[in-house]
This record gives structure tokens, sequence and C-alpha cells, in this order.
């Protein structure tokens, strides 16, 4: 049997422990954050992406890590993940189309900073290496 090596103590969890995070986990997924757009003035609701909506930005970044494939990706976990933009009058008073209003709205620093804080709140993480 391995010892915890860790200093902190930690609970050995129970099935009954384990089955009472249920509820926890189900409404954590009903969970929404606002996250504050300097160049709007204001926050947008953002839900918090689901296991497949994370999976889906993963993927839309290839292996090479370029940043403009990262950025692809974030733009899509955004527009997913926040009702306003889907909004059919909204596209239309900016000319654009479904995820195109992301570019629109936001500057490519927020996009970064947007998805990336939407990764996270999601419970991933992306790594984005600069060589």
């Amino acid at each position: 049997m391995k010892k915890n090596i860790s200093k902190e103590k930690t609970k050995v969890l129970t099935l009954e422990d384990i089955i009472a995070k249920k509820s926890e986990k189900e409404d954590s997924k009903k969970a929404f954050k606002n996250i504050y757009i300097k160049s709007l003035g204001g926050d947008l609701t953002f839900s918090k992406p689901t296991r497949e909506d994370i999976l889906d930005c993963m993927d839309a970044i290839d292996d090479e890590t370029k940043v403009s494939s990262v950025y692809e990706g974030y733009k899509k976990i955004i527009y997913d993940n926040c009702e306003m933009l889907k909004s059919k009058e909204l596209q239309s008073a900016y000319g654009v189309k479904f995820n195109e209003i992301v570019e629109a709205l936001l500057e490519v620093g927020e996009v970064m900073s947007i998805g990336n804080e939407l990764i996270e709140f999601g419970g991933g993480k992306v790594d984005v290496k600069n060589s």
C-alpha cells in the first residue's frame, strides 16, 4: 500500500462520499460566469463549457500549437458558450454570421484571454508555447 507523500492530510473517500458528489457535479455543469470585456466596457455572460466544448477547442489546436490555431479554437468556445453572441439581430447589426461576431467585437488579446479563462472554467488547460 502506498503512503500519501503529500504534506496535506487527505481523507480516504467512501462510496457515500463519491455518490454525494453527483449532485454537486450536476449543479456545476449549469454554472455561468460573467467576464469583463474591456473593449465593450462591460461583462458578457458565459456558460460553463462542456467536456465536448473543451475537447472540440483542443482539437482545433493542432500539434504545432500555432497561435492562429489556438485563436480559432478560442473563437469557437467563446461563441458556443455565450448566448448573446448567437443573436441574429447582433450578427446582422455587425454584418457577420456565426462566430465571425467574436472577431467583430473582440480584440485579439481579449479572444486569447477569454478563451483561456473559459477552458479553465470548464476544467481544462491549454499550454501555448511560443517557439
